[in-house]
């Protein structure tokens, strides 16, 4: 994952390559817009929304100028793909689903509706859903850009597992624990045999996983048969889970990073769930 001065670095060399592409080939030149896309990824990481938007904004228009308005082209696709991300991180749901349209609509007349970059989008556009509170709706979207990933690499792809991990989420939202912990658990698996153990996407279902396995807890809890084994080996197993998610990002971020520190907070919560518990109900 890019630092802080890893971000500069790359836009001043990005900003470098701008300039000497425009005086070689212009300001309209399609490899200009290219750089431009590059540039507004980076001030995305750095949560420069406005000026990453400049940046897509000016990339489309250079497709457009050169291409026509009128004729599809593959770039628009992605292009619009990344002005729309800015909108789902802003909460601008309805924009950007007009937007992941317009790019899906642009890759499946160009690439094919079967390619990884519709896969991309179908994703993503499962995710706003998934925010819109819209799960079903999420789920099969989701499923969509699982088949094309399958089909166009296999289901150990890292993709695969990244959707998988979406996927879990939409069905513990619906409250189904049993598929999403079966989907998640898949997720880890594939992410952890192609990103490795420290990378941060592999933190996020750990996270997840912890999760679900104290949703279990709590419904074990609420059961009139208690069934303290299979309790406290869910409780294990979800500290197993957050003390792996906490040493990604604490080797990641840094100790007192938010997240290292929320973290705490679920293993306290863990290590002390019986008499917290206890305390609750009287």
């Amino acid at each position: 994952m890019l630092k802080q001065g890893d971000f500069k670095t790359a836009e001043a060399t990005y900003k470098e390559a701008l300039t000497c592409l425009e005086q070689a080939y212009g300001k309209n030149h399609i490899e200009v817009a290219e750089v431009l896309n590059s540039m507004g990824l980076v001030l995305k990481k750095r949560a420069d929304y406005d000026g990453a938007e400049q940046h897509y904004k000016r990339a489309i228009e250079i497709v457009y100028d050169t291409f026509g308005h009128d004729q599809e082209h593959y770039k628009l696709g992605i292009y619009n793909n990344n002005l729309a991300d800015l909108d789902r991180k802003r909460n601008k749901f309805d924009d950007a689903l007009r937007l992941y349209q317009r790019a899906l609509t642009s890759i499946e007349k160009t690439l094919g509706p079967q390619h990884s970059e519709a896969a991309d989008i179908l994703h993503n556009i499962g995710q706003v859903q998934h925010q819109l509170g819209n799960y079903k709706e999420a789920i099969d979207y989701i499923n969509r850009a699982l088949m094309i990933i399958k089909r166009e690499f296999d289901d150990k792809h890292y993709k695969y597992g990244m959707y998988l991990n979406s996927l879990g989420l939409a069905y513990a939202m619906m409250n189904d624990y049993k598929i999403a912990y079966i989907h998640l658990k898949q997720a880890l698996q594939i992410l952890l045999n192609t990103l490795g153990s420290d990378h941060i996407e592999v933190c996020d279902v750990y996270s997840s996983l912890g999760d679900i396995c104290m949703k279990f807890v709590v419904e074990i809890d609420q059961q009139k048969q208690k069934r303290q084994g299979e309790q406290q080996a869910k409780l294990d197993e979800a500290k197993a889970y957050y003390l792996d998610a906490q040493r990604i990002v604490q080797a990641t971020f840094g100790n007192e990073h938010t997240k290292a520190i929320q973290f705490s907070s679920l293993l306290f919560i863990v290590n002390n769930y019986s008499s917290l518990s206890k305390i609750e109900i009287n």
